[in-house]
């Protein structure tokens, strides 16, 4: 028998989940973007950081740890809240991201 069929990879905006192992105090080096009403979208990335080369300019978040993002300060405030293993729900839109900053090195699949 064949084994179940996942979603294709690549489906428009499917939702992405990442992993952080985050210790208190540090540093995201994400800045955010959007007003109180929309979901948080990803403005820039700081080199070295935390989510630098797996966060994208333009991803917008969606949920953190299960707890649904809205609005620039409450996004804030609940990513400084979460440490430890931090889960992290994202919409990447492939061709819509806008990015201005140079191409990432290393950003290569697999």
């Amino acid at each position: 028998g064949e084994a179940p069929r996942e979603a294709e990879p690549g489906a428009a905006a499917a939702p992405l989940t990442l992993t952080f192992a985050r210790h208190g105090g540090e540093k995201w080096g994400v800045r955010l973007k959007g007003n109180e009403t929309t979901r948080p979208v990803v403005e820039h990335v700081h080199e070295g950081s935390l989510v630098a080369g797996r966060l994208a300019l333009g991803d917008v978040l969606l949920s953190i740890n299960g707890e649904e993002l809205w609005g620039h300060k409450l996004a804030t405030e609940a990513l400084k809240r979460a440490t430890g293993s931090v889960t992290l729900r994202l919409r990447r839109e492939g061709a819509s991201v806008e990015a201005e900053a140079a191409p990432q090195e290393g950003n290569t699949a697999g």
